[in-house]
């Protein structure tokens, strides 16, 4: 195991901002603060340390705003700065029960069990000390390395040096219990040796020299920090689960599992994490792969989109906003001030399609609008409902439906019309206020198609033809009662249209106006009734429907096509005798092969 990996695993919450109280000499005095020591002038070697630790609350002043930096520490305040340091004040704080294994508990003052306990719990203190704490003899050097070294999860290093010299001339004078400590808090660069070559171990550490190297290990502990920053997106928060899906710059998405007892602060004061909400910025600071803090801030959030449902008696509006690809609710307050396109109203006046833009600030409305949407579309009408009247308008490949003002401006070919009057395939320009349509104008689009009958469809709710193009695609279109329907320049109905027939037609949009049921180029086309059917030789003999009823041997090859009564191709073996057929082919070398059979 590496020091790393043991660091990883004894940091625990690690807090380098937690506010704390003094406890030097002055346990219920006032506290003198930070802003200069009467006796630690600015040129004094470890001003800058005493600086940052007393604005750390890891040290503290006197009453008498003295600092006194040549004074010593007791081992007992010495453990408890350590404890502060790495962030484990909350929990020092929350308990005031030793585990057992320390023994004369009952030798610590009330304030300091707290800590004791945590110190037990982390492994600050080595077993010797267990038994026999001397908590209130002053602290030395080599002392103050062991317990930092330990606090920092560093001790499997400690252990394997041991053995290792320093190059300090009192080298000699650290206990070898201590030595690898030593070493590890000399190469961290944590303890210092003097000006004249000696580490001084066994030396009473003074308040200046205790200030020097917690600063140091603290800025240790900010180089092994990863904050992750950005916005709050999720929040977890069960009674087994607590995360945190936070979107950093560049929006990577990262999800964090919190511990209990983690230190938070909202707007920079104590908070917890049931505070915590979607859209605030947050920073998570992560040491050894322990999350240590959370520091977040409201910030004010604004939400656009377009309104979706109306809840007019608890007035809540529900919006799809479309930035964020997902629906909020906002619940209105009464006395809320806002303007619809730029007019003061009430809710009352707000509709389904209108926009809002709302912007929030500690779950707050702190502004709001409303503004009435406007477009024009174009598009291919694909279709009109009634009840609600409801428009479908094909654009870009994709069918968008409209609901229909009852008061529309309508007109098709430049003359006032109705909904029925439209047609699917016509040409639409739509004006739409908040999601009603209330202006059509509609082109039909006049055109000429080819292709082979594919079905008839006779019924109440209307006729259709479905032909296949030139383009082996099957197309459904609309007959009318007033459509005009030909075979050889003679009239004839829908019902004598059938399947496998060649047909020309115009249209209006969708709608067939006129169909011409064509023949074959340079095919002969005559109808009759199976007689003989050769499956060996693939022949059928047509009894054809004339005068003469003559009897013709039809030729089946691998070009003919033969079409069923559904409109199916199908192989010759699906030709029964007696069947009724449509042959259309042409004589060769004295044989007639068949191009097309449509069984009837």
């Amino acid at each position: 195991m590496t020091w790393m990996q043991a660091f990883s695993k004894r940091v625990g919450v690690v807090t380098a901002l937690t506010i704390l109280i003094s406890f030097f000499g002055l346990f219920g005095a006032s506290q003198a603060k930070a802003t200069g020591f009467t006796d630690l002038p600015s040129s004094h070697w470890a001003a800058g340390a005493v600086e940052q630790m007393n604005a750390k609350g890891v040290i503290q002043g006197y009453e008498d705003n003295t600092f006194r930096p040549s004074a010593s520490i007791s081992r007992l305040e010495t453990v408890v700065m350590a404890v502060r340091l790495m962030g484990w004040e909350e929990r020092a704080q929350s308990t005031n029960s030793i585990p057992s294994e320390f023994l004369n508990a009952d030798q610590i003052p009330g304030w300091a069990k707290g800590y004791i306990a945590v110190a037990v719990d982390e492994g600050i203190l080595p077993d010797e000390d267990l038994k026999n704490f001397r908590h209130s003899q002053d602290a030395e050097r080599h002392e103050v390395a062991v317990f930092l070294v330990r606090a920092l999860g560093m001790e499997y290093e400690a252990q394997s040096k041991m053995n290792q010299s320093l190059d300090f001339e009192d080298t000699d004078q650290i206990p070898l219990k201590s030595r690898g400590y030593v070493v590890v808090a000399n190469e961290s660069g944590f303890m210092s040796g003097s000006n004249d070559g000696k580490l001084n171990p066994k030396a009473s550490i003074t308040r200046a020299e205790v200030a020097a190297m917690f600063s140091r290990v603290d800025s240790y502990l900010q180089s092994q920090t990863e904050r992750v920053t950005g916005v709050i997106r999720e929040v977890k928060d069960t009674t087994t689960t607590k995360e945190l899906v936070v979107e950093e710059r560049g929006g990577h998405k990262r999800t964090l599992d919190i511990p209990d007892n983690v230190k938070v602060t909202l707007d920079y004061e104590t908070a917890d994490f049931s505070d915590l909400r979607e859209e605030q910025e947050v920073t998570v600071s992560i040491r050894g792969n322990q999350i240590v803090s959370i520091d977040a801030q409201n910030r004010i959030v604004e939400y656009k989109g377009k309104i979706t449902e109306l809840d007019q008696e608890d007035r809540i509006i529900t919006i799809k906003d479309e930035a964020r690809e997902d629906e909020y609710s906002f619940q209105i307050p009464e006395d809320q001030n806002f303007r619809r396109d730029g007019s003061r109203a009430d809710f009352d006046d707000i509709r389904v399609g209108d926009e809002l833009r709302v912007q929030i600030y500690r779950d707050e409305i702190i502004q709001m609008s409303v503004h009435v949407v406007k477009y024009e579309v174009e598009g291919e009408l694909r279709g009109v409902t009634f009840n609600p009247e409801i428009i479908y308008v094909e654009i870009d490949e994709v069918t968008h439906k409209y609901y229909v003002d009852e008061d529309v401006d309508l007109r098709r070919n430049r003359r006032s019309a109705s909904l029925r009057d439209l047609r699917t395939g016509d040409e639409v320009e739509l004006k739409v206020l908040t999601d009603m349509v209330t202006w059509i104008r509609a082109t039909s689009v006049e055109r000429e198609v080819e292709g082979i009958v594919r079905s008839i469809s006779l019924s109440s709710e209307g006729n259709s033809i479905t032909i296949r193009n030139e383009d082996e695609e099957e197309e459904t279109y609309q007959v009318r009662s007033s459509t005009s329907i030909f075979r050889d320049r003679d009239r004839i109905e829908l019902y004598e249209v059938t399947p496998g027939d060649l047909v020309e037609l115009e249209l209006d949009s969708n709608v067939v106006t006129r169909i011409d049921v064509l023949k074959y180029d340079d095919d002969e086309e005559f109808r009759g009734i199976v007689r003989n059917k050769n499956s060996r030789a693939e022949v059928l003999t047509v009894e054809i429907s004339n005068e003469e009823a003559e009897q013709r041997q039809v030729w089946i090859t691998g070009d003919t096509t033969i079409i069923d009564t559904y409109g199916d191709t199908v192989r010759f073996r699906h030709v029964d005798e007696n069947d009724r057929v449509t042959v259309i082919g042409k004589w060769v070398d004295g044989l007639f092969e068949a191009d097309m059979v449509i069984v009837r």
